[in-house]
């Protein structure tokens, strides 16, 4: 089969059920860090389509590239996924012509929130080739001159030990978290890689006290989804890149600064703001205390602090509201 063709053999009893069962999944619980697992089935065609993709990515590369096969395959699928029309090489040359981005590291945003440490660990290249450290090849000693003999058995003079330079400090390697998906760990050598690659990088700060608007600026919402990373509800753990942003007081009310904004996911915002009886009090260091219809009160506090301590996320407190608090609709994932 070609890219465009195809024959048309005797029709198999039941490729229609088969066909529909065609599916594909990322990932598993029981995938180790800094990897997912792929699997599911294709049609036919689409499938042949893949491999013969792959072929023409991993066809290209130099002899020096010190990926295996499998790896090289794997990294096919990535540039594929990234849009990508050529694989970029990895090998040792600095002046090698074919290192051109595939889109592997530059669609790849790094948000700097705790440790800037991170984009000081070394480019690891152990992650390519087979993982076996040969040892250094041995010369074999050279035969000596004929006559030579007595010279070489003569006592030399001990040449002076060279100054040991001293150790330099070993900077921390810091991993990465990539939010809404479950939890997924980028681990130091890996992000290393991103970054030497091309990978983006921006830091998140404390956004402006406050906005004279409903909707959140986009750095606003950058800064309150990185510091929840999760829907604040009680015992829900919903990405915050899909949740929506709540005012805490509603707005006009309430204003939208990050001391009064905060991520639900869309059922808890309905539920908190069209529910009777459901009311949240926010603090400055983002606390949210949601009270239920019966009376129970539950604190959440955002799971950045977990993972990342020593940022400090509290922020000035949100104006005093007035008295005329007024219920809003939800707003909209992403906006």
């Amino acid at each position: 089969m070609s890219g465009s063709s195809a024959t048309t053999p005797m029709r198999c009893a039941g490729s229609a059920t088969r066909v529909r069962g065609r599916d594909f999944t990322i990932g598993h619980r029981d995938d180790s860090t800094g990897t997912a697992s792929v699997y599911g089935r294709l049609t036919i065609t689409d499938a042949v389509l893949l491999d013969q993709r792959i072929a023409v990515l991993i066809a290209s590369v130099c002899d020096d590239d010190p990926r295996v096969l499998g790896q090289r395959r794997a990294d096919a699928v990535d540039a594929i996924a990234a849009g990508a029309t050529h694989l970029m090489y990895r090998c040792d040359h600095p002046t090698c012509a074919a290192k051109v981005d595939d889109g592997r590291a530059s669609n790849v945003t790094i948000h700097i929130i705790g440790d800037n440490e991170a984009l000081d660990a070394a480019h690891d290249q152990k992650m390519h080739g087979r993982g076996i450290d040969l040892p250094p090849a041995r010369t074999p000693p050279a035969k000596p001159e004929p006559g030579a003999e007595s010279e070489a058995n003569e006592p030399k003079p001990a040449e002076p030990a060279e100054r040991a330079e001293p150790a330099q400090p070993v900077r921390p390697r810091t991993a990465a978290l990539i939010p809404g998906a479950n939890g997924a760990i980028v681990p130091a050598p890996l992000l290393a890689e991103l970054l030497a690659y091309g990978a983006k990088v921006r830091f998140v700060g404390a956004p402006s006290p406050g906005e004279d608007r409903y909707r959140p600026s986009t750095a606003l919402q950058e800064f309150v989804r990185t510091r929840d990373l999760t829907c604040r509800f009680p015992g829900c753990d919903r990405p915050a890149v899909a949740a929506d942003i709540d005012h805490t007081v509603p707005w006009p009310a309430g204003a939208t600064h990050p001391a009064n904004t905060k991520c639900y996911c869309r059922l808890h915002h309905l539920v908190k703001t069209f529910w009777d009886g459901w009311t949240d009090r926010q603090n400055p260091d983002a606390t949210i205390t949601v009270t239920t219809p019966t009376g129970l009160s539950y604190t959440t506090k955002p799971f950045s602090t977990l993972l990342f301590p020593q940022w400090n996320t509290t922020t000035p407190p949100h104006p005093h509201p007035s008295n005329s608090q007024q219920r809003h609709r939800p707003t909209p994932a992403g906006t």
